[in-house]
């Protein structure tokens, strides 16, 4: 598995990215997936931090919309690891299951002033 990273920022056509094994693997992943983030609350921030060994990003831009798949459901994203240090530091991360669910909800009709303070289904 590769990991593809697609920027349609105003772009008739979308910029693909993929990831190097260096920087993202595919054995990194299922490896973490095998222990984590159920084992975050047991472990120490060194533990922690050795944990994301092989699940980093190249780069993001600041304001990122994430539309993870399969295995990478699994992963919060703002732990990732850019230039060493946790993408959800510097970056304003979302994650969205779908671009049509983000889409449906959006243009659905909300009671109230607005603003949306928790999403509980």
């Amino acid at each position: 598995m590769q990991l593809e990273l697609f920027d349609v920022t105003g772009s008739p056509h979308p910029m693909i990215h993929v990831e190097m094994p260096e920087v993202f693997s595919s054995g990194s992943l299922d490896r973490w997936s095998m222990t984590y983030p159920h084992e975050y609350a047991y472990v120490d921030s060194e533990t922690f931090v050795a944990s994301l060994s092989g699940l980093g990003l190249t780069s993001l831009p600041d304001r990122t919309l994430i539309v993870p798949t399969g295995k990478l459901m699994r992963v919060p994203p703002n732990i990732l690891e850019i230039d060493g240090q946790f993408a959800g530091r510097d970056h304003r991360l979302a994650v969205t299951p779908s671009l049509n669910w983000l889409m449906a909800n959006r243009s659905r009709d909300v009671p109230g002033n607005g603003i949306v303070r928790a999403w509980i289904p």
